[in-house]
């Protein structure tokens, strides 16, 4: 049993006066066995693994916005936009940024080929 866990026993005691059957001392564990699930404890979970999170879409949308109004008529490549990021994760929360800007229409996005830039012309 790993450490810090408590272990749990469960006991079903049908009283003979009440002359149950089969079937109804059936449900009655059933109703003990459900009782003791929802009883229990919640388990632990250990979220010690995982990363904080550091960027939002919300600041990437407004960090793109402001990048792409200081070129040239409001045209910028996707390696422009993302110049300033440090970290991977960082150019990620970027492109879904972008993307999200792109369902509301705030910009155009354009690909000449598979793999190519990525061009963006900001629409709002």
């Amino acid at each position: 049993m790993e450490e810090g866990r408590m272990e749990y026993k469960q006991c079903l005691i049908i009283r003979s006066d009440l002359k149950l059957t089969s079937g109804k001392a059936a449900v009655q564990l059933a109703h003990a066995a459900v009782a003791a699930r929802m009883l229990r404890p919640p388990p632990t979970l250990d979220l010690s693994h995982v990363t904080p999170v550091r960027f939002t879409v919300a600041e990437a949308m407004q960090a793109v916005e402001t990048r792409i109004q200081g070129f040239s008529g409001g045209q910028a490549t996707f390696r422009d936009l993302v110049a300033d990021c440090e970290e991977r994760i960082e150019v990620v929360v970027r492109f879904l940024a972008l993307l999200e800007l792109y369902r509301e229409g705030k910009v155009d996005l354009q690909q000449g080929t598979t793999f190519g830039e990525i061009e963006v012309g900001w629409n709002a």
